[in-house]
């Protein structure tokens, strides 16, 4: 089911260089520290799943994976309750065994920039 993006969102940013970039990127949105969660390695150190992702609109992960890591959110995650409509993996790790968002199993292209999970 696709969902419409509602302004202002709720952002989720895992990766301390992301969080820098945001404004910078994207500066007609308005990131302020009510709608932008910003985590890193303090936030994630107790493994995932987390289903504070959930809450969220746009989940924008850029982590570097040197190593395997509990997931932070799972395809069954997706079929529950949820405001998350948008993931931005910009990690892109979907041929790494160890990838921490394991929902799709395609990378994107210029062609095709986006995939859409299917839910229940």
């Amino acid at each position: 089911m696709r969902r419409k993006l509602e302004f202002p969102s709720k952002f989720l940013v895992i990766s301390f260089y992301a969080i820098l970039l945001l404004p910078v990127l994207t500066p007609s949105l308005d990131f302020t520290s009510s709608n932008i969660l910003k985590w890193d390695m303090e936030e994630t150190k107790s493994g995932g799943p987390f289903p504070e992702i959930l809450d969220c609109n746009v989940f924008i992960n850029c982590i570097y994976l040197s190593q395997k890591i509990p997931s932070f959110i799972t395809k069954e995650m997706l079929d529950e309750e949820r405001n998350l409509s948008v993931i931005v993996d910009v990690s892109c790790d979907t041929t790494n065994p160890n990838n921490p968002i394991p929902v799709y199993t395609v990378n994107t292209t210029f062609d095709k920039p986006t995939v859409q999970v299917e839910t229940k």
